[in-house]
């Protein structure tokens, strides 16, 4: 009998540990929960959060115009996408859909619309297949401006105007371009 009595009472304490490490878990989740919703559900670091600047660097698109933080005066679409990147490739018919519609995530119209293809071994290929739609920055320009808008991961596409980047989406999302339209 007394063995039985102890197992029970192992038991029960078993189960009351086990109550208090799932109530502390729910507990955990809700938290997090909360800091997600405070987050407009937008969870993504690929890249320079909403209202950053961008920061100095000069390239050289394929059109042969010069690009810098000056240069965006007009709302400008920019889309960061790596060659052999699945998600890019997912992306791209909506970017460029995005580029025929010309319309940034406010609603207004964007005027002007540039892809940025890092280096890769197919980047020739890849940007090829961009420069007939779209003026492309690829190669070591592009590193230089991936790391002067915080990019830390692929497909990302944003909307900059004079003041900085004013809406932006990156590799975390699940449909990306649904937040830029």
């Amino acid at each position: 009998m007394p063995f039985l009595t102890a197992a029970v009472v192992l038991v029960g304490v078993l189960c009351l540990i086990n109550l208090l490490v799932s109530y502390g878990v729910i507990r955990r989740l809700r938290e997090h929960a909360a800091l997600l919703a405070s987050r407009n559900g937008v969870v993504d670091d690929s890249m320079a959060p909403v209202g950053s600047t961008v920061a100095g660097f000069a390239a050289i698109a394929s059109d042969g115009t010069a690009v810098d933080p000056t240069s965006f005066a007009v709302p400008t679409l920019v889309g960061f996408f790596a060659p052999g990147c699945p998600a890019c490739e997912e992306l791209l018919p909506a970017f460029l859909a995005i580029h025929a519609t010309g319309v940034d995530a406010d609603g207004r119209k964007v005027q002007r619309v540039l892809a940025v293809v890092t280096e890769g071994q197919t980047a020739p290929d890849y940007a090829a297949r961009l420069s007939g739609s779209v003026p492309v920055v690829g190669g070591e320009q592009a590193q230089r401006m991936a790391a002067a808008f915080g990019v830390r991961g692929y497909p990302c596409v944003c909307v900059v105007d004079p003041g900085g980047v004013i809406a932006a989406v990156g590799t975390r999302l699940v449909s990306p371009l649904r937040v830029l339209v």
